[in-house]
């Protein structure tokens, strides 16, 4: 066993001696979500075949060549390891951290995420999460709400060749209402804030907290696997809630 010395919060001396350094196991992290992108953009999209009673070709069709995306942006408070370097406000819903810029496809998968400071507008921390987007799937065609209006729909069509449609609510809505194409993002964002490391921004580096939200999508993506097969395949069980956590608990 190493010294009793405490390291960010660590007693060192419970450490194995085996353990690799710091230094090493943060390289090989980092050499994992260097490509995580494209893992996201490719891989998954295998994982989501088995999550939808559809067919496998039924869904590539739909996903990737007459699919769409959606996008959209939410500003999380960011926690005292958030250095000033990669924070700022976000005046318009008085937050004081960081801001995620996630697409996902038409079934609520995540396709790609960004990471930046609050005080981004969406118009312009966008183009990140855009060119990602764009260079992991043939998708061409993105949803996202009046906050990305203007000159990133231009830069979007003449960069991109990507047309971003922009879905603004109703003039007469009053209250919270359900927003066609723009619902499939934001239930995304609300899936992945379930995740307790999600749900405020701990990183010091922005990279990380991008590959934490990776890890969440896939979490969650996973835990879906496990239930089997597609939903028409899926068993009818007739235990109430309490009685399946009867049995977990016994």
């Amino acid at each position: 066993m190493k010294g009793g010395q405490r390291s960010g919060g660590l007693v060192c001396g419970l450490v194995a001696a085996a353990a690799p350094r710091g230094a090493a196991v943060e390289r090989a992290f980092l050499g994992v979500v260097g490509n995580v992108d494209g893992v996201v953009g490719q891989g998954l999209k295998e994982v989501g075949l088995a999550l939808l009673p559809f067919g496998a070709g039924d869904l590539v069709d739909r996903c990737l060549i007459k699919g769409h995306q959606a996008a959209d942006s939410q500003s999380v408070k960011g926690a005292d390891t958030v250095g000033r370097d990669s924070r700022g406000y976000d005046a318009g819903k008085k937050v004081n951290g960081r801001k995620r810029f996630i697409i996902t496809d038409t079934t609520g998968l995540l396709v790609t995420v960004a990471v930046l400071a609050a005080s981004w507008q969406d118009r312009d921390g966008a183009k990140t999460a855009l060119l990602s987007a764009y260079l992991t799937t043939p998708i061409r065609h993105v949803f996202a709400d009046q906050g990305f209006a203007g000159r990133l729909v231009d830069w979007a069509r003449d960069t991109l060749r990507t047309t971003l449609e922009i879905v603004r609510k109703p003039a007469d809505q009053r209250g919270f209402n359900v927003i066609s194409r723009r619902w499939v993002v934001e239930r995304t964002l609300a899936w992945l804030t379930t995740c307790r490391r999600v749900a405020r921004d701990y990183e010091r580096d922005p990279v990380i907290s991008e590959a934490i939200i990776r890890w969440a999508a896939i979490a969650g993506m996973t835990r879906r696997l496990t239930r089997g097969g597609s939903l028409g395949d899926r068993p009818k069980s007739s235990a109430t809630k309490q009685d399946r956590r009867s049995q977990t608990l016994s």
